[in-house]
């Protein structure tokens, strides 16, 4: 799909819940951090020792030289020197080489590749190089714990609903420049559960790509999870791509259209985009991203494109979606120095709740030096009383007074939440919306032209019981609804809202709303949104005749503005307020020598 050029340049919840147990059973004990190797009495061999661009390097193939079995035919007959020998003939922690041939295919005749043994590890010439194809008939490789580099897998296909359309391994996954795609996993009776790989463990992807694939629940008490990999273990992908997947359900819910995961994700320096999660009668919940437990978005990461739609039902979670509606979660989305953006939810349901196109949060948010633009949750039939909240980001606070949306050094720009025009519909929270009696931190961050179709175009907020929200140094301008500007007002089922802090900008703001009383009102003269030579994310720039100039605070200490290094957090008389600061020029000292906070160069 096409990505914005800016960054190119930089019955159903029982059902809903019984799926997730059942893939958060499936990780037994491997609930802990997700392993990149694979090994046993033999030796381990780990992928995470070969980061380095290319191939496999010398030093690793000599060390595993007395475990190696080498390939050197491209047939699939099971004679000596094929693939499938190979297989067959390993022992556990043993290493299957491909790297000396020559052929850029090997395609399977006689159904899935299956290793017998606790731990296998494949390697191949390049993913660019070779694949082995599942010929559309079969899945392509199983087994427990299993490790691919340099190598493609595609074109497997699995009908049973047994899970992993390429791939499916009882134990750990790991793929080190590897490529999963064009896979499908179709169900019976079944759940469909990840149509590249389902990872009964955990996943590891370092320079790797799983793209094109896809779950298809046909079977009415069927659900769809996981279009590109369904997970019951944890999964940390690096430098790595999700794309183009898609989680399609008929009666029962779709989760995740690029990846379902039953622990915790960490993404880092990696690409979630244009994944798609779609029920026909269900609802349907993270586009990009599903899961159960934290979520942690970092260092350049970027969350694009993705949609989570029903055609009857609710959605949740266009990019990215944390837990779901019949099972509170005690869980944090954390989001640091990436970009969430483009990315929608929406619905052509009659009447039913929309929220959270960028993320959606059963508990908290967290980010910081992030930018959330362009997420759209909307009601797709226009005459209806479906509801909309949350264009950029929605948490739910299923954890009480303990949830929390906090954002500092961020921007929150150009989101919409639209409802449908009959009585009881509405859009509210165009840039950011909590959940009842939850607290919204905002510090050193910027909320500007968002659009709500009712209320709060900027940030939809209530108080919890005596205890306000607090706005320290931020911006929040330029934001409206149908009827005009407004950029802070009540939440859903809220009647007030109450705000601690100092230092901050917002030009107008709900009747019940409560504001420190030193926060201005005039217009901060944001530039349009734009992502500087050498910046991680975009931010809005302030004019030099901004009120905004010198009028902020530094609360949290910080050494950068949202741009990041070299640009500092104060420059001048004082800080700006909001995520940007003027003519913030290099940090001489990153070391603190100057006496300025730290401002270090990124991860």
């Amino acid at each position: 799909m096409a990505i914005p050029t800016r960054l190119a340049n930089a019955r159903r919840a029982t059902l809903t819940t019984c799926l997730c147990a059942a893939l958060a059973a499936a990780a037994g004990t491997h609930d802990g951090a997700a392993s990149a190797s694979v090994g046993g009495a033999r030796g381990p061999f780990s992928f995470i020792d070969a980061l380095t661009p290319g191939k496999t390097s010398d030093a690793d193939r000599a060390r595993l030289a007395t475990n190696t079995i080498p390939v050197t035919s491209c047939a699939d007959d099971g004679s000596d020197g094929t693939l499938r020998k190979a297989i067959e003939g390993a022992a556990d922690g043993d290493t299957i080489d491909m790297s000396a041939l020559t052929c850029s295919l090997i395609t399977l005749q006689s159904g899935a590749l299956v290793s017998a043994v606790p731990n296998l590890a494949l390697i191949g010439p390049g993913m660019g190089a070779l694949t082995i194809d599942g010929n559309n008939a079969a899945r392509v490789l199983q087994g427990e714990n299993i490790a691919i580099a340099d190598l493609a897998i595609a074109h497997g296909v699995e009908l049973t609903g047994g899970g992993g359309g390429c791939i499916h391994t009882s134990g750990d996954l790991s793929l080190m420049r590897a490529r999963v795609a064009t896979c499908l996993e179709v169900s019976g009776g079944y759940n469909a559960a990840g149509g590249g790989a389902l990872v009964e463990g955990n996943l590891t992807m370092v320079d790797s790509v799983i793209a094109l694939s896809k779950v298809n629940a046909v079977y009415y008490s069927a659900g769809a999870v996981g279009g590109g990999a369904a997970v019951g273990g944890t999964a940390i992908l690096r430098g790595s791509i999700i794309t183009e997947n898609k989680a399609d359900a008929s009666q029962m819910p779709s989760m995740g259209g690029g990846l379902y995961v039953s622990g915790a994700i960490t993404l880092r320096a990696s690409t979630v985009e244009g994944n798609v999660a779609h029920a026909l009668d269900a609802a349907a919940y993270g586009g990009g991203l599903q899961g159960m437990s934290d979520i942690s978005v970092l260092d350049g990461s970027i969350v694009s494109g993705n949609t989570a739609t029903s055609d009857t039902s609710w959605t949740y979670g266009g990019g990215i979606n944390s837990g779901i509606t019949a099972t509170p979660t005690a869980a944090t989305v954390t989001i640091e120095h990436s970009t969430i953006t483009y990315n929608t939810v929406q619905s052509l349901c009659s009447a039913c709740l929309v929220g959270g196109a960028g993320v959606r949060a059963n508990d908290s948010i967290t980010a910081e030096y992030s930018t959330f633009d362009h997420n759209d949750a909307k009601c797709a039939a226009v005459a209806s009383a479906c509801a909309a909240g949350g264009g950029g980001l929605w948490s739910l606070g299923s954890q009480g007074i303990s949830s929390h949306i906090n954002l500092r050094n961020c921007t929150v720009s150009t989101n919409t939440a639209v409802g449908g025009t009959l009585p009881g519909s509405f859009g509210i929270g165009g840039g950011l919306m909590a959940g009842n009696d939850e607290q919204i931190f905002l510090h050193n961050t910027t909320i500007g032209f968002n659009h709500a179709s009712l209320s709060a175009g900027g940030i939809a907020a209530s108080s919890p019981p005596a205890q306000a929200s607090e706005l320290i140094s931020t911006i929040v301008a330029n934001n409206d609804v149908d009827t005009g500007p407004n950029d802070v007002d009540v939440g859903l089922f809220a009647n007030s809202a109450a705000f601690a802090g100092s230092n901050s900008l917002v030009m107008s703001a709900g009747a019940t709303v409560a504001l420190p009383t030193d926060t201005l009102t005039v217009d901060p003269g944001l530039q349009p949104l734009a992502t500087e030579a050498g910046a991680t994310t975009a931010t809005h720039a302030l004019p030099a005749a901004s009120p905004a100039i010198d009028a902020g605070l530094n609360p949290d200490w910080l050494g950068c503005d949202q741009r990041g290094y070299p640009h500092r957090r104060t420059v001048g008389a004082s800080i700006d307020i909001g995520a940007f600061e003027l003519d913030g020029e290099p940090h001489l000292f990153a070391d603190n020598f100057d006496g300025l906070a730290v401002c270090p160069p990124a991860p």
